[in-house]
C-alpha cells in the first residue's frame, strides 16, 4: 500500500443517480480503498412487466469487494437505501447510518436476507468514525424523512462533502405543535453553522444533490403548511383523505396534531405508511395521542366531519391505496361524494400522466381534490431549491463541485449555480465515470461498468435479458386472457367474462377453477363504480390485479394476465 499523502488523488465514482431519479450510489476511493455512500433503487418504469425493482449494477462493487471498507447511508428513502440488502450479498461490508435509517434497514434485511449477518454501526451528527482511510462525520440536515445527514469525508487528499438530500431550513416551526406531549421533531434542521465551519476548513470537492435545481427561490419548512392545512380542516365538513409519501413522518405529526385540534380521528391505510410510522413511534419521532388512532371500521361509525384517513399512492402507482380508491377497488374503503382528497406531495417527474388520471378518477367519484396545482401550500418539498443550493455552496466554498442526483438538465442547472457563486472547477458526471480530484484539477480518468439490474420478486436478472426473462416467466407460470364485453352506454357486462388459460391449469381442474375465477372477476367488475368501468385502461388494471390475486391464492402462481375490453 502506498503511503497516504496529498499527492494521492481522491476518486469519486458515481454508479447511479446521475441523469436519472433513483439508484443513488457513489463510491469514494483513496489509496486503493473504497467507501460507498448510499445504495438506492428505482421503481419500474412503464412497460417493465414482471419487474418489481430496478437496482444499480453491482459489478464494480463485486470486483472491488476486497477493498470495500463500508457503506455509509445518508437517509432511509428507497432511492438511497433500498438496494443495500442486494448489494451486501455481492459485496459485504459494515454499514454506517443514523438510528432511524438503521431501524428501517434491519427490517429490510430480515425480509430479504433472513439470517444474513452484517455489522451495523449507528452514527450521530458531530461524532466522527473511521472507515478505512476515511474519517466520516455526519452533519444533520432537514429533509422529508427523519435522521437525514450530509457527510464530511476526510482523507489524505483533503475534505469532501457529500450533501445527500437536504434543504436549508432550521427545525420545524409548526405553530400547532403541542410540546406538552413530549414529541421531538424528526426534522432537526440543517446545521448551517457546521457547514460554515467546514467551508472555513477548506473543502476540496462538494458532491451535491441537484433534484431541486429547476425550482426558483428557497424551499419552505414543514411549518409553512401547518396553517393552510388547518384552514382546510376547519372548512371541510366531510371526510378528509390525506395522501402523502409514507416516509414523511413530520407530515404525520402535523396531521395528527390537526386531528386532535379539530376533533377528528385518524386511520392509517397502506403497508409502507404503517411500517414507517411503526419505526418512528419506537424511536419517539411521531406521536399519536391516546384515542386518536382508529381502524377503518371504527371510522365508518363516525360522522364524516370527524374522520381522516391517511393513505399512500400519491404518484398513481398501480396497486397503491389511493389508486385502488380511485378505481373503487379497495376492499375496506371507498371514496364518497363530499370527501376531500388532499395530495400532500409533489409529482415526481415522469409521473404527470398517472397523477392526472388519478385526479380525474377521484373527481368522477364526487371527491374534491386539493393538490399543489390547486393550492401549492398543501405540500413542501424535502429537496432544496435553487437558492438552497446556492447558499450551501456559499457556505462550503468548495474548490470543486460535482452535481449528482437528478435528470441531466438538473445537473446542468446546478453546475450553472456553482459557476455563479465563483466555483472554478465544476464537473458534470456520468454514471461509471472515475473522477480524479486533487488540489490542481478535477477530471474523468476512466470508466467502470454500470447499468441496471432487474428484480422480479424471486431473484435478480440482467437488464439485457428482459425479453428472455419475460419468455421464461410465460413458460413457467402461463397466460390468462380475459375478454370483457361491456355495454357502451352504461359500462355493464353484456355477458360473463370469458377466460382462456394456457399453461396454467391441468385438464382435470381447468373448468372448475376457471369457472370460479370467472365468477370472482364478474363480481369485482359489478361492484366497481361506473367511473372505473367506463375507462378501459383502469378496468384492465383491476382485471389484472383481481386475477393475479385469485391464481396466487388458488395455485400459488402468478400468470401473465392479458385483459381485452370491448364495448358494444
Amino acid at each position: 500500500m502506498r503511503p497516504m499523502s496529498a499527492s494521492v488523488p481522491l476518486e469519486v465514482i458515481p454508479l447511479g443517480g446521475c441523469g436519472e431519479f433513483g439508484l443513488n450510489l457513489t463510491c469514494y476511493r483513496y489509496d486503493d480503498e473504497l467507501l460507498a455512500v448510499d445504495c438506492g433503487l428505482m421503481f419500474p418504469e412503464d412497460g417493465m412487466y414482471g419487474v418489481d425493482l430496478v437496482l444499480p449494477d453491482f459489478s464494480f462493487l463485486r470486483e472491488q469487494a476486497a477493498s470495500l471498507r463500508g457503506y455509509v447511508i445518508t437517509h432511509g428513502h428507497e432511492d438511497h437505501l433500498g438496494a443495500l440488502p442486494f448489494a451486501l450479498r455481492e459485496a459485504p461490508a459494515p454499514v454506517y447510518a443514523t438510528g432511524f435509517t438503521l431501524s428501517l434497514l434491519r427490517e429490510k434485511l430480515a425480509e430479504n436476507s433472513p439470517g444474513y449477518k452484517v455489522e451495523l454501526v449507528e452514527i450521530h451528527p458531530h461524532q466522527r468514525v473511521t472507515v478505512g482511510p476515511f474519517t466520516v462525520e455526519p452533519i444533520g440536515v432537514a429533509h422529508s424523512i427523519p435522521d437525514a445527514v450530509s457527510l464530511a469525508l476526510r482523507c489524505g487528499a483533503g475534505l469532501a462533502v457529500h450533501t445527500g438530500d437536504f434543504k436549508m431550513v432550521g427545525p420545524s416551526q409548526d405553530p400547532s405543535h403541542d410540546h406538552s406531549q413530549g414529541h421531538k421533531s424528526p426534522l432537526g434542521g440543517t446545521d448551517i453553522e457546521r457547514f460554515e465551519e467546514l467551508g472555513a476548513e477548506g473543502v476540496l470537492v462538494a458532491v451535491a444533490d441537484s433534484t431541486g435545481a429547476l425550482e426558483p427561490g428557497l424551499c419552505g419548512s414543514e411549518g409553512d403548511i401547518a396553517e393552510p392545512l388547518a384552514d382546510l380542516f376547519a372548512t371541510t365538513s366531510g371526510r378528509i383523505i390525506m395522501a402523502q409519501f409514507a416516509s414523511n413522518i413530520e407530515r404525520c405529526n402535523t396531521v395528527a396534531r390537526l386531528c386532535r385540534r379539530f376533533g377528528r380521528r385518524l386511520a392509517l391505510e397502506g403497508r409502507s405508511l404503517r411500517q414507517y410510522t411503526r419505526h418512528a413511534e419506537s424511536l419517539g419521532l411521531v406521536s399519536f395521542p391516546p384515542g386518536l388512532r382508529a381502524t377503518l371500521e371504527e371510522l365508518q361509525s363516525l360522522p364524516s366531519r370527524r374522520a381522516v384517513v391517511m393513505v399512500t399512492g400519491t404518484q398513481g402507482e398501480p396497486g397503491s391505496v389511493l389508486r385502488r380508491l380511485a378505481l373503487g377497488d379497495h376492499p375496506n374503503l371507498s371514496v364518497q361524494p363530499g370527501d376531500t382528497v388532499v395530495l400532500s406531495s409533489r409529482i415526481i417527474p415522469g409521473n404527470e400522466r398517472k397523477v392526472n388520471r388519478l385526479v380525474d378518477l377521484l373527481c368522477r367519484q364526487g371527491a374534491t381534490v386539493v393538490d399543489a396545482v390547486r393550492d401549492r401550500r398543501v405540500h413542501v418539498s424535502g429537496h432544496g431549491y435553487r437558492e438552497d443550493l446556492r447558499r450551501m455552496l456559499l457556505l462550503l466554498n468548495p474548490r470543486g463541485v460535482i452535481p449528482v442526483h437528478g435528470r441531466y438538465r438538473m445537473l446542468i442547472e446546478h453546475a450553472d449555480i456553482a459557476h455563479q457563486v465563483g466555483v472554478e472547477r465544476v464537473h458534470i458526471p456520468q454514471n461509471g465515470g472515475v473522477i480524479e480530484v486533487n488540489d490542481q484539477s478535477m477530471r474523468t480518468t476512466g470508466q467502470v461498468e454500470v447499468g441496471r439490474v432487474l428484480v422480479d420478486g424471486k431473484g435478480v436478472g440482467d437488464v439485457e435479458e428482459l425479453v428472455l426473462r419475460d419468455r421464461r416467466h410465460l413458460a413457467a407460470t402461463g397466460t390468462v386472457v380475459a375478454l370483457l364485453t361491456l355495454d357502451s352506454s352504461g359500462g355493464d357486462l353484456v355477458r360473463p367474462p370469458e377466460l382462456t388459460a394456457v399453461g396454467v391449469l391441468g385438464s382435470q381442474e381447468y373448468d372448475e377453477i376457471l369457472g370460479r375465477a370467472t365468477q370472482a372477476l364478474a363480481k369485482t367488475i359489478q361492484e366497481l363504480p361506473p367511473s372505473a368501468r367506463g375507462l378501459p385502461e383502469e378496468l384492465a388494471e383491476v382485471v389484472r390485479r383481481r386475477l393475479r390475486g385469485f391464481f396466487r391464492k388458488e395455485l400459488d402462481r402468478k400468470p401473465f394476465i392479458i385483459p381485452l375490453v370491448i364495448e358494444q
